[in-house]
């Protein structure tokens, strides 16, 4: 999957051997991340995260994205099973709901 992992290192003038020492991947494990050919770690994440002060979702646009579709998909139904019901909880998922919809502009999420 695309990253920003290579552009990333490359604008803080790291090498691959450098970046790995500082989240603890070698080298070849790094090359393997920059070019999506790897899984890795939610906590290898962070550390990227942290490291280069930025969100996660601008190092991995396309997981963020799938994430985002993944969320969309399930929106509606639960938006479905919430008509209706009251009380403090239902009104506090509608909320989520509802934010998750004008954040990532969901049409017709049903709610």
């Amino acid at each position: 999957m695309h990253n920003k992992i290579a552009s990333l290192r490359k604008a803080w003038a790291l090498s691959q051997a450098e970046l790995g020492h500082l989240i603890g991947r070698s080298r070849t494990g790094v090359g393997h991340m920059e070019m999506g050919a790897r899984y890795f770690s939610l906590d290898v994440a962070l550390r990227l995260s942290a490291l280069f002060d930025t969100d996660i979702a601008d190092i991995f646009p396309d997981h963020a994205r799938i994430g985002i579709e993944a969320l969309t998909t399930r929106l509606a139904p639960l938006s479905i099973q919430l008509e209706g019901r009251e009380g403090l909880s239902s009104e506090r998922k509608r909320e989520l709901l509802a934010s998750f919809s004008s954040r990532f502009g969901v049409a017709d999420a049903g709610i």
